[in-house]
């Protein structure tokens, strides 16, 4: 990627469902002709299966922010609730000066909740970075031989 001058915007790694192979997805800022060649150049990657692109409009794409706020009276808890509502967070931990949010949603989403929230006392927050389904069935899984790099 840097060598090609492609910016990374999110990347997110986990294992699947498949023993022995992790899912990497990779958020890059590029213009549409330049998708499908960084597509085809990471499928030739030597321990790649498969790389697809996913289309914006029928994937599922998500991020988890956990947000933890200070505050130093009741009034300003309320006040950090009331702007949070609209986004509808969990509350995942409270004690007597901070209060842990969290929220899952689409990535916009989720920096329309930060915007929000940095008029309050932000005092650490967390983002897991994109991830996605896409629609369908990945392709068959690619075996890969010594005899393709002859």
């Amino acid at each position: 990627f840097y060598r090609r001058d492609y910016n990374i915007k999110t990347l997110t790694v986990g294992k699947m469902h498949v023993d022995g192979l992790s899912k990497i997805q990779i958020s890059v800022p590029v213009d549409k002709r330049d998708v499908e060649l960084l597509r085809r150049q990471i499928e030739n990657l030597a321990d790649v299966q498969w790389a697809r692109l996913l289309d914006r409009n029928q994937t599922i794409m998500m991020e988890v922010c956990l947000m933890r706020l200070a505050y130093s009276s009741p009034q300003e808890r309320r006040q950090i609730m009331s702007s949070a509502q609209p986004f509808q967070p969990r509350i995942r931990r409270m004690t007597d000066r901070t209060i842990t949010l969290e929220i899952a949603e689409n990535p916009e989403l989720v920096d329309d909740f930060v915007e929000v929230m940095s008029h309050h006392n932000i005092f650490d927050m967390s983002r897991s970075g994109m991830t996605a389904l896409g629609p369908g069935m990945p392709p068959e899984r690619r075996d890969r031989d010594d005899t393709k790099a002859q």
